[in-house]
């Protein structure tokens, strides 16, 4: 994962191109299923919004996006999953909070 250098107000964001979007969204988390999860829910109303949408599109990855979204040469044991999936969604949503330069 690495964190964004593209800065959007919330507004800006909900109003570039899809492919702009899914770079944008790719560069907080790797997971193709994940970021196409939260393509279709914008716009977004409200920052809070975007953090539940990535909560939720995560509730619904399965382990084979978990490893895609590491980026990892070498798949993870399913024991480590769990760790490793959290540290993923904090570092996401740490991503998401600097690339939206109004986030609250």
């Amino acid at each position: 994962m690495q964190m964004t250098d593209d800065l959007y107000t919330l507004e800006q964001f909900n109003q570039i191109s899809p492919a702009e979007a899914r770079a944008a969204l790719m560069e907080c988390c790797r997971s193709a299923r994940w970021v196409e999860q939260m393509l279709v829910r914008r716009p977004y109303a409200q920052f809070d919004d975007l953090l539940i949408a990535a909560d939720e599109a995560f509730a619904n990855l399965e382990p084979v996006d978990w490893q895609e979204a590491f980026a990892r040469p070498e798949p993870l044991e399913e024991d480590e999953l769990p760790i490793a999936a959290t540290e993923q969604m904090k570092a996401t949503n740490a991503c998401l909070r600097t690339m939206i330069s109004d986030a609250i």
